[in-house]
């Protein structure tokens, strides 16, 4: 899309960190949350991005995590995310409607593929393992909770039962069998071994969303770069990112190929190094399954309440991601049993 046709909300955010129009802008591609573009004039380079609300309802929060992260990990030896201000100095900019947006200098890299062969997934899950290991040294204390009980599977299915009893936009009637089905997979998982030991795992600075996307790989070598979407870290634990870890990658290839999760699993382990619990050791096997089923618990409440939470781009509907990640999630509970 040309300059001349980008929506004036993109301008006008690009103006605010740039100090003059753009002379180049394009949208980027993937996020189900915000909206991202590529904004440069002349040497200056930066990710302009829309915050949204719906899901962060406190945006300046989430920019001052960003910025103590962001300056934690620099210190600690990794590439990161690096926030830019406004020209008048300011950490994000409020557009005219309301919207807060924010710029952070443009890392040259692609997007980490969850379907990446084994030797791939590997130098990930070790990075993901590093990356926690560095937050480690933050306190978890000076990270704010972004959005409130994000991993909290007991929240996540009380948002589900809420969302059918109101049924706010007259889809309960139609969706039957798939609330059969979640409800099912959420008794199989919750009479899994292991599962009542879940609420005692360490609390941990974690990132909360460790999935290849959420990598950056250099052009040249494929060789990871940089982890990016730094607005979930925050208090939780690491199983969190381990079961991400499986989940995502244990989509490729189908049917679901164990030892490909066994790598992940080894990877993390290696990149984090020592100190991890008996109950973390345990319960890996199972946070694959954990973080599916939960997905599909929140896919399937989101369709439920009007899709207000996970962006809907293409064709694709969130009782179709639903479907998706609870035939997953049915898999990954078969690979812990074994």
């Amino acid at each position: 899309m040309a300059v001349a046709e980008m929506p004036a909300d993109v301008m006008a955010a690009a103006e605010a960190f740039l100090g003059a129009p753009p002379e180049k802008v394009d949208p980027l591609p993937g996020g189900h949350i915000n909206r991202n573009f590529r904004v440069q004039l002349g040497p200056i380079d930066l990710v302009v991005q829309s915050i949204n609300t719906h899901v962060f309802a406190d945006p300046s929060l989430v920019q001052r995590n960003l910025v103590a992260i962001s300056g934690h990990l620099q210190s600690e030896g990794f590439t990161s995310i690096e926030p830019v201000p406004t020209t008048a100095g300011e950490s994000t900019f409020i557009a005219p409607d309301g919207a807060t947006w924010r710029a952070m200098h443009f890392i040259d890299g692609v997007a980490g593929d969850a379907a990446v062969p084994t030797d791939g997934l590997r130098h990930i899950s070790e990075l993901f393992g590093r990356f926690d290991r560095a937050l480690s040294t933050l306190p978890v204390a000076s990270v704010a909770e972004t959005i409130p009980r994000f991993h909290d599977f007991g929240f996540r299915l009380s948002q589900l039962t809420d969302a059918i009893g109101v049924d706010r936009v007259g889809r309960v009637a139609a969706s039957a069998p798939a609330i059969d089905r979640c409800m099912q997979a959420v008794v199989e998982l919750s009479d899994s071994d292991g599962w009542s030991d879940w609420h005692g795992l360490p609390v941990r600075l974690v990132h909360n969303d460790a999935k290849a996307s959420n990598v950056l790989l250099e052009r040249a070598t494929g060789n990871p770069l940089a982890v990016i979407d730094l607005d979930t870290c925050m208090a939780g634990t690491l199983l969190s990112d381990v079961g991400e870890l499986v989940r995502s990658f244990g989509k490729y290839p189908q049917p679901l190929d164990h030892a490909r999760i066994d790598a992940v699993i080894e990877s993390f382990r290696a990149g984090w190094g020592s100190d991890l619990t008996d109950e973390e050791n345990e319960l890996m096997a199972l946070s694959g399954a954990k973080l599916a089923i939960e997905n599909a618990v929140r896919f399937l409440a989101d369709h439920l309440d009007g899709d207000r939470y996970f962006r809907l781009t293409g064709t694709e509907s969130n009782l179709a991601r639903f479907t998706t990640e609870v035939t997953h999630g049915e898999n990954l509970l078969t690979y812990a049993q074994s």
